[in-house]
């Protein structure tokens, strides 16, 4: 198993070479506002279009949130516009600057910097929300960054997260039993490193991707000191199953209530509502 170091190196180099979003506006310089528009586009309406169901966005105008691992700006775009007082951290070099130029276009120009969200480099009670797409399942230490998370937040703040989901349909049906057993990935790799594959990059990494159970998710967030008001999992679409196109097909006409059922069970993001809760005195 690589150290906790090689782990980080790894996904610095992996998503400084591209910024999560990039495949979705091939051809389009990262930076720009054509890649921006294009992605951010992608992302919200075949990616996670489910986050508009869960995340209360106009909850957060004139609350001080902090968001770990902005990336390439897309969700401080919608929290910028639904008028969070907004500031990012990413851990690659790149994204920060990547953030405030894509940002810029759009007329947003919050402070974005570069830090590690195990190690915040912010005040303890500074933020109001804390926020997390996406990002944490590809730290080695998610307890240090959940710490990290509770610490900045002010007594009564908010912490949302959103994870792979370990039990979804797209982990054990897709990723280990079609590419790992059926395609033969085992003879060739470990599942950890079979599992890496999924993320489309541009460098030569094997960043780590991790996945969690809705109870790991829940015992680590109440051992950071959180308790959790709610738990939800989403995003089951016919192209997260396996390669087999009547598979696929069959699940076109599966009737809506029983693919929904599907979706929050087995979907491939868990998204998780906590809260530090504010002590009298």
């Amino acid at each position: 198993m690589n150290q906790p170091a090689d782990l980080k190196r790894a996904t610095e180099a992996t998503w400084d070479a591209n910024p999560a979003g990039w495949s979705h506006a091939p051809g389009e310089a990262v930076g720009s506002r054509a890649f921006f528009e294009r992605a951010y586009r992608a992302r919200r309406e075949v990616e996670i279009p489910f986050l508009d169901e869960l995340l209360p966005w106009e909850s957060f105008r004139g609350r001080r949130v902090l968001e770990v691992g902005c990336g390439a700006g897309f969700d401080a775009f919608t929290l910028c516009e639904h008028g969070a007082d907004y500031t990012g951290i990413d851990y690659a070099p790149s994204n920060p600057a990547r953030a405030r130029a894509h940002l810029a276009h759009v007329g947003h120009r919050p402070p974005v910097m570069r830090a590690d969200g195990e190690r915040l480099p912010l005040r303890e009670g500074t933020f109001e929300v804390v926020f997390s797409n996406g990002v944490l399942h590809h730290t080695p230490d998610l307890p240090a960054a959940f710490r990290e998370a509770y610490r900045v937040l002010a007594g009564g703040g908010s912490f949302w997260v959103v994870l792979y989901h370990k039990h979804s349909a797209y982990h054990w049906l897709s990723i280990f039993l079609f590419e790992w057993v059926l395609k033969g990935g085992f003879l060739k790799r470990s599942f950890a490193h079979q599992r890496s594959r999924i993320e489309v990059t541009g460098a030569d990494e094997d960043v780590l991707v991790d996945v969690y159970s809705r109870g790991e998710l829940r015992r680590l967030l109440r051992s950071a000191g959180f308790e959790l008001r709610g738990m939800w999992v989403r995003k089951l679409p016919g192209r997260d199953l396996p390669g087999y196109r009547l598979l696929k097909h069959a699940y076109r006409f599966t009737p809506r209530r029983l693919a929904r059922w599907c979706e929050c069970r087995f979907g491939w993001y868990l998204t998780a509502h906590a809260v530090k809760v504010k002590h009298d005195g």
